[in-house]
């Protein structure tokens, strides 16, 4: 069954894409040695609320398991898997890869002072491409935004 999303429901779509890109933007600004995941999850969660948005993770909660997850995102330090969850107990050290997830989306980086110097120095805004031809009528039809924002009517 095709379920075809009317224009509002794209323009919340968008706008959780945006604020989940914005977040993970904020993120490779913000990791370095010695702040804590929490510093990450709070300053994550700050923004998804500036924007009027609930982050999808907080409050999720998994049948059969009694403890609802605390955080905005998930903050995997080094070996972890997945699902890390962010804790005033976990720094950053020189040398660590954390990853961050936010629903549908995922940001790993090293922690390490010249790789973050050198990522900024490289930092180049990506242009749109412009669309044509079937790309123009398949972006009319569906968007390919994330839900890592969850809008509230």
């Amino acid at each position: 069954m095709i379920t075809l999303k009317k224009e509002k429901d794209l323009q919340y779509m968008r706008k959780a894409g945006q604020i989940v890109a914005d977040v993970l933007d904020l993120i490779a600004e913000i990791v370095r040695p010695g702040i804590t995941t929490a510093y990450i999850d709070k300053a994550a969660e700050d923004l998804i609320s500036r924007e009027g948005a609930t982050p999808a993770f907080k409050g999720y909660r998994v049948p059969g398991i009694p403890i609802a997850f605390p955080g905005a995102v998930c903050a995997s330090i080094n070996n972890e898997i997945v699902h890390g969850i962010p804790s005033q107990d976990r720094y950053l050290e020189e040398g660590d890869i954390i990853s961050i997830d936010i629903p549908n989306n995922k940001l790993e980086l090293l922690v390490d002072e010249k790789t973050i110097a050198e990522r900024k120095a490289k930092f180049v805004p990506l242009e749109k491409p412009v669309p044509n031809g079937y790309l123009k009528r398949y972006r009319n039809m569906v968007t390919s935004a994330n839900t890592g924002a969850v809008f509230e009517e």
